[in-house]
């Protein structure tokens, strides 16, 4: 009985033994799946260009493929906004930083004396009248670059300034679905776009900072050329190659805050 007693004893340790170790060999694969899965990331192009003027980017198939997946998605770009356009005519209406066709968009909402300025993304969902439901965000910086990120969970929707949550919530109904192109740009602004890409998965925190890391410097300044041709202005009569895109020089009034500083 003895004999019995230690064999099935034996046999109920290995049992034990091999559970546990399956428990923690399935825990270090989904850990290295987590932070080292592949991102998917597809580059869109052009890879650059101006926010003064609509810029259609990628192709419909590129973006039905990449942001309209059931796994969700993500669309990510560097931006610097240099400015809005106070244009009389232009006050009352949003600004689109970027937008899929009248599906969703960031929007910049200009403010007046009454009512401050704000940044909303909008979705449209299949709710009874497909209307727009709105997301709040952060106001988006101006005259800096900002890594821009929008993800898709589901209804939920995320946007990250520079790896930093600014806005997340879910929408009461799913989004329409249709074949628009992806557009960056609004007559009312200036400023520029680069390195647009597209995933067809939500991206993690983690992943973002990442990407930011191998993309951008530490200004969040982005690594890709952007078509600087500010060393043409001298003597230039104007034309294509007299704008600049780049980030603008320091202003030294807005350096030195006081006297004593």
């Amino acid at each position: 009985m003895s004999f019995l007693s230690s064999i099935f004893g034996n046999s109920l340790k290995y049992i034990v033994a091999f559970v546990l170790s399956s428990i923690v060999l399935l825990i270090v694969i989904l850990l290295i799946f987590y932070f080292i899965r592949p991102v998917f990331l597809t580059e869109l192009s052009p890879k650059s260009g101006s926010l003064s003027s609509p810029t259609r980017v990628g192709t419909i198939s590129d973006i039905r493929n990449g942001f309209f997946t059931p796994a969700g998605a993500t669309i990510m770009a560097s931006v610097y906004l240099d400015a809005t356009s106070k244009t009389t005519n232009l006050i009352n209406t949003g600004r689109s930083i970027l937008r899929i066709g009248d599906t969703i968009g960031i929007s910049l909402i200009p403010g007046n004396a009454q009512t401050p300025r704000k940044t909303i993304l909008s979705v449209q969902t299949q709710g009874p009248t497909n209307s727009y439901e709105e997301i709040l965000l952060d106001n988006f910086p101006e005259q800096k670059w900002v890594h821009l990120t929008i993800v898709r969970e589901g209804r939920r929707y995320t946007v990250y300034y520079n790896g930093k949550i600014v806005g997340s919530n879910r929408t009461k109904y799913f989004p329409v679905i249709n074949s628009s192109q992806l557009i960056f740009g609004h007559t009312g602004l200036l400023g520029s776009f680069s390195n647009p890409k597209i995933a067809p998965l939500p991206i993690r925190e983690h992943e973002i900072l990442a990407e930011m890391k191998s993309t951008t410097n530490t200004r969040n300044v982005p690594n890709t050329p952007y078509f600087d041709f500010s060393f043409l202005n001298f003597g230039c009569p104007g034309g294509l190659f007299c704008t600049s895109t780049s980030e603008p020089a320091s202003d030294p009034l807005k350096i030195w805050q006081t006297p004593y500083a």
